[in-house]
């Protein structure tokens, strides 16, 4: 069963939903969209609008220009992103997603490679506490990351991408969990990407205060 991948970098999407039509000659199948497609995407951080969200406003586009009757709907709960891309493989459910890429997705489904953010969303920024800003301020070369904690997510891209440069990576599944832990002292940054740190600035200094 084919897989198909876009990206945000990478958007994925399940080709469960396509039926299997024998060409005349019978040699080889084809797949055509059935009479309305039903497109579910991952349910977004609370933090997060969807009206303004630019993903979805680009998805929700090509659907419409696709000439296609479609429903376009979030899933009923919030999940990792490894439930997300199972769910895609398998076709369980979610048949949707934008998403950074690594190795072990791209042998999974196969990668259309858009990055629908010009690459801006590859480059991070740092969060961290006013506690640790005499520690890192000597941090000066790569060497000195060594006695850092990073956070991440546990099925997050960037962790395997920390730790394959011998870099301790601390995580967690819930994203909420991950600035509790950098608030307690259980890591020293928690590395985002630029277009993602400022809103996740605001929501969570709400939820630590």
């Amino acid at each position: 069963m084919q897989k198909v991948v876009f990206t945000l970098s990478l958007l994925l999407l399940s080709s469960t939903s396509m039926a299997n039509v024998k060409t005349i000659n019978a040699k080889k199948s084809i797949n055509v969209p059935p009479e309305t497609l039903r497109v579910i995407y991952p349910k977004t951080m609370p933090n997060l609008d969807e009206e303004t969200l630019y993903p979805l406003i680009l998805l929700r586009t090509a659907l419409e220009r696709s000439g296609y009757k479609f429903t376009l709907d979030p899933a009923s709960e919030l999940l990792g992103q490894n439930r997300v891309l199972k769910e895609i493989e398998t076709g369980s459910g979610i048949n949707v997603n934008w998403s950074m890429t690594n190795i072990d997705r791209e042998n999974r489904l196969l990668p259309l490679r858009t990055p629908i953010f010009k690459g801006l969303f590859g480059w991070r920024l740092m969060f961290t506490t006013q506690k640790q800003l005499p520690y890192l301020s000597q941090v000066k070369t790569f060497e000195d990351l060594n006695n850092i904690i990073f956070i991440q997510g546990e099925d997050w891209p960037d962790t395997f991408i920390l730790r394959d440069n011998d870099l301790t990576v601390a995580t967690a599944q819930d994203f909420e969990s991950l600035f509790v832990m950098l608030d307690k002292g259980r890591g020293q940054l928690f590395p985002r990407s630029l277009l993602e740190i400022e809103s996740e600035k605001i929501f969570m200094r709400k939820k630590l205060t």
